[in-house]
């Protein structure tokens, strides 16, 4: 299936047009959804982000006129009216109300494609003069520069964010980012002058540093984000919050008190398919939401291999990973969660006494074994290094290729959990760190009373059920920046870095965080409990 180009919403009184442009637009490869008049179509548009509307103008109840000059300075969706009338003066009229177009009936199909194709070519994302804004980044490791940054330079020109310091405790690693980043934003036609800073005080105390990125192990984000929010710069923190709930309350507890809000990085919101199947169940196209379900087997052993292997670096690899599902069901359910019971241990990555240290001084064959290659390392997964540092180190903390049957990893590599909301809406989460790779390694169910959503992610496609079953339709939400990072939700988040740089409400709060690091706390004591349910009322919080 071919990507849709634009998300279109169709009012029509009328029967038979509305469901033949649907038709015709399916066609097309666009998505459609539609309406039957005004107030339908303002409900759904309160929910859904759409990239255009094709609006009737005589229509019973609020005509298309009078919709149009109520919203337009409301939305900022384009606006394609459709007549019966094709008078000059009428055609003004809808453009003098705000419509960005005007397209009398009866229409040929093809100039109908030719205006929306028009209007949605002069609404694309342009690039506004604006201040330049310097980025900061504290952890120069593979979320922070090789991920991160390296998206920040790709779209350094339309955003304007610059990465002028970096901070870590390798200086190795730092001269190895400087120059690789200098290059990325040079084949951009961008000059950068990165500082670079080996204490995170000094990188915060920078002047010329706008926006202050912590992309630390989890254990090294309070100092950084606290450091960084109390003194009134911008700041962004990488999920999860924290290692440990204390922390992660520590540093709502700092935002708080400031009233310095931070953005956090759960990237499954800023992926199209999670995005798009959130707007379906708000807009109740499956009824009211009850059950949720996401299975996750993930061929990530490098949570094994690194720093994620001790608890007391990254409160689990659970915690690292699965405080995105929670966010998700915390997101999908619009409450808070008041039990919780987990089950899970530790059966594949078991450690061995005579195991070798690391993955680089053995022989033998093993499904799980890293090998580092002029600075690359390859497994199930290929990991890009922009050089020697992380293969040169000797501590297990800053080694990528650590032996995952070496004693000291103290980490589940299974679990699964079940949530009761307050709202009566079921949650369960199933995730392992051993398995194959696979399309539908990560899925997403969601059950209402009208229909079903399976959402599996590594398509990104939508498999949606409603009216009772008697409707199904497969939705392709695979945009042109898939095959990024995140699913091109990376690229997505630093867009709304610049927004939030500029004044905007972040998509994620720190409270998003402190929810989840509440229920990652609940199901790892119930896990450690033998299952026990454990109360929400139980675990901290700040209200």
């Amino acid at each position: 299936m071919k990507n849709f180009k634009a998300h279109i919403l169709v009012v029509d009184d009328d029967d038979g047009i509305r469901n033949l442009v649907k038709q015709y637009l399916n066609q097309k490869d666009y998505l459609v959804t539609t309406s039957r008049n005004a107030n339908e179509a303002l409900k759904k548009i309160n929910v859904i982000k759409f990239d255009l509307i094709v609006l009737d103008i005589m229509m019973p109840g609020k005509t298309g006129l009078e919709f149009t000059q109520e919203n337009k300075g409301k939305i900022d969706t384009p606006i394609l009216l459709l007549t019966a009338k094709g008078e000059p003066s009428e055609r003004i009229e809808g453009l003098e109300v705000g419509a960005d177009d005007y397209l009398p009936k009866p229409f040929e199909p093809k100039e109908l494609i030719l205006r929306i194709n028009n209007i949605l070519n002069k609404t694309k994302l342009k690039v506004s003069k604006r201040i330049d804004q310097s980025v900061g980044i504290i952890g120069a490791g593979f979320r922070g520069v090789n991920t991160l940054a390296e998206r920040i330079a790709e779209v350094s020109v339309e955003t304007g964010l610059r990465v002028s310091a970096l901070c870590d405790t390798r200086p190795d690693r730092l001269d190895e980012c400087r120059i690789h980043l200098t290059k990325l934003f040079a084949d951009q036609g961008v000059d950068v002058d990165i500082d670079i800073y080996t204490e995170f005080e000094d990188l915060v105390r920078d002047r010329n540093v706008d926006l202050v990125m912590v992309t630390t192990p989890q254990c090294a984000h309070k100092g950084p984000a606290i450091s960084s929010i109390e003194s009134g710069k911008k700041t962004y923190c990488d999920k999860p919050i924290a290692h440990t709930l204390d922390d992660a309350l520590a540093i709502f507890e700092a935002e708080k008190q400031s009233g310095n809000e931070m953005i956090l990085g759960f990237t499954r919101r800023y992926e199209a398919p999670w995005r798009k199947a959130y707007e379906f169940v708000q807009a109740g196209e499956i009824g009211d939401l009850h059950m949720m379900q996401i299975r996750d087997i993930i061929p990530f052993h490098t949570y094994f291999h690194r720093w994620h292997r001790r608890r007391a670096w990254s409160g689990d690899a659970i915690n690292d990973k699965s405080s995105h599902h929670m966010d998700v069901f915390n997101w999908f359910a619009n409450d808070r969660a008041e039990r919780v019971t987990g089950m899970g241990g530790r059966r594949v990555f078991v450690e061995k006494q005579d195991a070798p240290k690391r993955c680089l001084v053995c022989d033998l064959e093993c499904p799980w074994r890293v090998k580092p290659t002029r600075g690359r390392m390859k497994s199930q997964e290929e990991f890009s290094l922009t050089g020697d540092s992380w293969m040169n180190a000797e501590e297990e903390y800053n080694r990528v290729d650590n032996c995952v049957y070496l004693p000291g990893a103290d980490i589940l590599d299974h679990a699964s959990f079940q949530i009761q909301y307050g709202n009566g809406i079921l949650a369960s989460l199933w995730v392992s760190f051993f398995g194959p790779k696979a399309d539908d390694q990560e899925t997403f169910e969601l059950i209402g009373t009208k229909g079903r959503i399976i959402l599996t992610r590594h398509t990104g496609m939508l498999d949606i059920v409603t009216d009772y079953g008697e409707s199904r339709e497969t939705i392709d939400c695979k945009r042109d920046d898939f095959g990024s990072s995140h699913f091109g939700a990376d690229l997505e988040l630093v867009r709304e870095l610049r927004t939030f740089c500029d004044g905007a409400k972040p998509l994620v709060s720190s409270r998003n965080g402190l929810e989840a690091a509440r229920l990652i706390e609940a199901g790892l004591r119930s896990v450690y409990a033998g299952g026990e349910r454990v109360l929400m009322s139980d675990v901290e919080d700040i209200g």
